[in-house]
């Protein structure tokens, strides 16, 4: 179960990785971003580009940073049987995870426009599915 835990913690942080590398050389804005705001019928702005643009690159470096703490906590922590280690990867699940689907889930369902939340909601869940296979 052990292994299976570390496996599914190791796959959600290359997740993570691949979302950092989406915000951090993606389109700006991100597809769903430029068809919400195509919903006000107004021009995106130099001014609004610059905006999206820095806030992809803070997404990018968040999601990065949390692909690391995942890897170190499940390398270091996990693989060793060490309790609060396990603790730790639910928490980034949780902490993270939850309110940042939550928050795109929200906006899919005012906007009418399909956002990331589930990628968001699996990674989350696959975390935790990985703390329950670590502690059995």
């Amino acid at each position: 179960m052990l292994i299976a835990a570390v496996l599914l913690n190791l796959l959600v942080a290359l997740g993570l990785t691949a979302l950092a590398a989406k915000y951090a050389f993606g389109p700006v804005p991100a597809d769903y971003h430029a068809a919400i705001l195509a919903k006000s019928g107004e021009p995106i702005g130099p001014h609004q580009l610059l905006v999206f643009g820095a806030i992809n690159k803070v997404f990018a470096g968040c999601f990065l940073a949390l692909a690391i703490a995942l890897t170190m906590l499940t390398v270091f922590g996990v693989w060793q049987e060490m309790y609060w280690a396990k603790i730790g990867t639910a928490a980034i699940a949780v902490v993270a995870g939850v309110p940042s689907s939550f928050a795109a889930y929200t906006v899919e369902q005012t906007s009418g426009v399909r956002t990331p939340w589930r990628s968001g909601a699996l990674l989350s869940v696959l975390v935790l599915i990985a703390f329950v296979l670590s502690v059995a």
